[in-house]
């Protein structure tokens, strides 16, 4: 009896816990908030990537000799993945190398609308690559993870706190009122952040990141300063920037409370 107790459990930790696949200096699985989900609901999962002690990846811009983490998802007919959201994230100098990226464990949020005749468990599959980067050396990843998810009523698994939190730090579009100017000034970009009328964020203590590649210099820290009735800040070019920037977004992180922004500006 008791050797088939223990059977029934070791099945029943087999299909609630996500297997980590190991390879390049880091580990990833996929994880979800609930297993069971009704036709046409929402289940919120997340790819989470352990990373060594010692090695970063990287941010969708990279910076300066990095690649950017990529996460795909062809779903069965009738399925729809959203994301993957990617969080904000740190500067990592390397030498005389400036990147953008993550360390220790980070979580890669996807959203699953189950289909209309969702009557039967289904497997999805995501394909996960990366490279990792020390002050010494760079390794190349990659994971091809499974989700099985079944028809019932949504019941939250002990991974569903650590997603809602990753969710929430994924950046927004902008709040509306709030715009962005570029202006160029020689070698330097200046940016004038306006707020609407009432807003009382504090945008000194938000990180500044270019989402946008090859417009700011990598090792440029861009943070914004009140003036006059906005805020402004400024940053030198990168060496790689066109004669004419059309474009540029960038992600505001507050230092704070983790809630962030996705501004976008374009050249009229």
């Amino acid at each position: 009896m008791k050797s088939r107790l223990l059977g029934m459990l070791l099945v029943t930790l087999a299909h609630t816990q996500a297997a980590d696949v190991t390879s390049g200096r880091a580990s990833a699985s996929w994880i979800t908030a609930s297993e069971t989900a009704r036709p046409g609901e929402l289940v919120h999962s997340a790819v989470r990537i352990r990373i060594d002690p010692g090695w970063h990846i990287y941010w969708t811009q990279p910076g300066e000799g990095g690649v950017k983490t990529e996460i795909s998802c062809k779903p069965p007919a009738g399925w729809v993945v959203e994301g993957p959201g990617y969080p904000p994230p740190k500067r990592f100098l390397t030498g005389e190398l400036a990147s953008f990226g993550y360390e220790g464990t980070v979580l890669f949020p996807l959203t699953i609308r189950t289909p209309a005749g969702f009557d039967k468990p289904a497997s999805l599959v995501a394909r996960v690559s990366w490279l990792a980067c020390s002050e010494d050396a760079c390794v190349p990843g990659e994971a091809e993870l499974t989700l099985t998810l079944r028809p019932g009523n949504a019941s939250a698994t002990d991974q569903a706190g650590a997603i809602a939190t990753a969710l929430r730090k994924i950046p927004r579009p902008a709040a509306e009122g709030l715009s962005l100017a570029v202006s160029e000034d020689g070698p330097l970009l200046k940016f004038q952040l306006t707020a609407p009328a009432g807003n009382g964020t504090d945008f000194s203590t938000f990180d500044v990141f270019p989402a946008t590649p090859d417009i700011i210099a990598p090792t440029a820290i861009l943070r914004f300063a009140r003036e006059g009735g906005g805020w402004s800040a400024s940053a030198p070019k990168s060496g790689y920037a066109p004669s004419r920037i059309d474009a540029i977004t960038l992600v505001l992180a507050s230092r704070n409370d983790g809630e962030s922004w996705e501004i976008p500006w374009k050249n009229r």
